[in-house]
């Protein structure tokens, strides 16, 4: 069990790099090499929001550094979300899908752990609501029904 536990330590800095290259991030990589970062780095979070599953309850503090890192995805997602459509549609849809993932792993981590997101809450809901609203505008309303 302890092995999985400090898996946890060991995706911190493969997530802190793609928030560097870009990968859901700040924006820096495009193309190939942006989906396959996106796609490594919402792999890494499905691995974590598994981890957390199994052992968020009884282990919460070892997820917290994790959990910094990730709201690091949410704030530069929040930080461009006024910037428009500046960034490509490929780039655009491959951060949207990791923060997407990465809304998933901490809304897991929120409910296995109890008050280890408490502190976040104010930063969290808000860009949550935000990137509720910008897909509901994206999608030119389909989401309503349409059938």
């Amino acid at each position: 069990m302890q092995l999985f536990v400090e898996m946890v330590s060991d995706l911190s800095p493969l997530l802190e790099g793609a928030l560097g290259s870009g990968a859901g991030g700040a924006g820096g990589a495009s193309g190939p090499d942006a989906d396959s970062s996106a796609v490594s780095t919402q792999t890494a979070l499905l691995c974590i929001d598994t981890l957390g599953r199994a052992f968020a309850a009884d282990h919460s503090a070892e997820f917290k550094p994790i959990v910094k890192v990730m709201m690091k995805f949410v704030d530069s997602d929040g930080n461009e979300a006024g910037a428009g459509a500046g960034a490509g549609a490929g780039e655009g849809a491959a951060n949207k899908q990791v923060l997407s993932t990465v809304f998933l792993c901490l809304s897991t981590l929120c409910s296995e752990s109890g008050p280890l997101l408490l502190p976040y809450i104010p930063r969290l809901v808000p860009r949550l609501l935000d990137s509720f609203e910008l897909t509901c505008h994206d999608e030119g309303g389909r989401g309503d029904g349409d059938g």
